[in-house]
């Protein structure tokens, strides 16, 4: 394994001009040993250009679909997922545009959506930037950036900058900050706002105690890697499901599954006893237990469902826990957003009333009461608002109306708006799809290295 090693320290020693990054990460930076026979997963269709570049890279368990070129680069058990790259033409594009990785270490990552950098929209560059366990890099071109463990950085151009843990940002752009551990922050043209999570509870949920991953997220993952490791073994075959619906052959699906019309399920999606109605979406590293989505539901990437009940038309946003148990039930309401990295984790049975905004941490309905706030009452907000350790300050019904478009806009990507030949989205488009196999060496010097391969339609 030498010249994975020595890649590994080739990526290292980009890491000291990282903002922020200090000492407690570095033990989870390491050379993907036990992941090195892994083999990674290629993702081809009619509906998107079939392009696959890797040079003197390792990306065991990894998987690609789209544009992608990947150079001097260690991926480990990361999805790189290009199915909403601009395509020439859009946007006044010369060219398709492609996911390309530099010099970068992933480890459990999710790549997604399209650049948002207004300065380069052809290229959704990852350079010389370290992505730690259950991140998420969606639409954000990142340059000397520092992802720590299950941060998010959203729609937001990231630059010589550190996202800290469990924290959540979309901003548009970000350089030269290091952003708390448990920070939720959002900001547009006209307005912010901004959540802090107390480091007792998030210490909870997921800490670095031990110089590892530790914590409530990171026992509930473990116990079930050895059901991905199945499904990623390359033998698997596709699902049958009701027209116009997708489910990955490289999510699980585990006990009583059931997905409506035009519902659609991720790779590395995780489903047991669950039930999705019509158009509802499943994304990366998402679990479904026990739980009904009635329909139109959208689950962003990392979010996790046990013992809920969905009316339709709920968001969940990126890396949310939400979990109930039996006779203590989580009911949200229709049309509610459960704002991203919101932990709900109860004690009793709640029901979240329809049309809601919820975040932060709740285990009751007292605390439910505290962060929550209608999205009439919220749209009408002109100035600042505080509630517990929420802050909001400018243009309530941009904030709102900006939301409810943005979830629209992923129901139509994802095929649930679909309607015979029209708004085909990602469920429907997906109906040919194809996988190759790519196998690592095997031994000696370049054992886990994939050879350089390039796959072209």
């Amino acid at each position: 394994m030498r010249k994975l090693c020595t890649l590994m320290d080739s990526i290292l020693s980009r890491r000291a001009g990282l903002a922020g990054a200090d000492s407690d990460c570095s033990a989870l930076v390491r050379t993907p040993e036990a992941e090195a026979s892994f083999c990674a997963i290629h993702a081809a269709t009619r509906a998107h250009p079939v392009h696959l570049e890797i040079e003197n890279s390792a990306v065991p368990g990894s998987y690609f679909l789209g544009k992608c070129v990947v150079k001097d680069s260690v991926l480990c058990l990361s999805d790189l997922r290009g199915d909403e790259l601009k395509c020439a033409g859009a946007g006044g594009i010369t060219r398709d545009e492609t996911i390309h990785v530099q010099g970068s270490y992933l480890v459990n990552t999710l790549v997604h959506a399209n650049s948002h950098d207004p300065g380069n929209p052809s290229e959704f560059t990852i350079r010389d930037s370290i992505a730690l366990h259950y991140s998420n890099i969606h639409g954000a071109p990142v340059e000397r950036c520092l992802l720590k463990p299950f941060a998010t950085l959203d729609l937001t151009t990231g630059i010589d900058s550190t996202i800290g843990t469990f924290s959540y940002v979309n901003t548009g752009r970000l350089q030269n900050e290091s952003v708390g551990d448990g920070r939720i922050w959002m900001a547009g043209k006209d307005f912010e706002l901004k959540y802090s999570f107390h480091p007792d509870v998030l210490r909870r949920y997921i800490n670095l105690d031990t110089g590892d991953v530790g914590g409530i997220f990171v026992d509930f993952l473990r116990a079930r890697q050895s059901d991905f490791r199945e499904v990623f073994s390359g033998k698997t075959l596709p699902r049958p499901c009701n027209p116009g619906s997708y489910a990955n052959p490289y999510a699980v699906l585990k006990g009583e599954c059931a997905l409506g019309d035009r519902a659609f399920v991720a790779q590395r999606a995780y489903l047991e006893n669950a039930r999705l109605g019509d158009g509802a979406n499943v994304q990366e590293n998402c679990y479904i237990i026990d739980s009904v989505l009635e329909g139109n539901n959208v689950s962003a990437h990392g979010s996790k469902l046990i013992c809920v009940h969905e009316e339709k038309n709920v968001f969940v946003g990126f890396n949310a826990f939400l979990r109930g148990a039996w006779g203590k039930a989580l009911r949200v309401g229709e049309g509610c957003i459960v704002a991203p990295h919101t932990i709900i984790d109860l004690d009793e049975a709640v029901e979240i009333p329809a049309q809601h905004l919820v975040w932060g941490f709740i285990r009751n309905g007292k605390d439910l009461e505290a962060n929550s706030v209608a999205l009439d009452d919220l749209a009408k907000v002109t100035g600042k608002v505080e509630k517990g350790a929420l802050s909001f300050s400018g243009n309530g019904g941009s904030f709102v109306h900006g939301f409810q478009h943005r979830v629209e806009h992923i129901l139509e990507g994802n095929g649930a708006l679909c309607t015979g030949d029209r708004h085909h989205g990602h469920a429907q488009t997906y109906c040919d799809v194809v996988f190759n196999v790519l196998h690592p060496i095997s031994g000696g010097e370049g054992k886990g290295m994939l050879p350089s391969i390039t796959i072209r339609g």
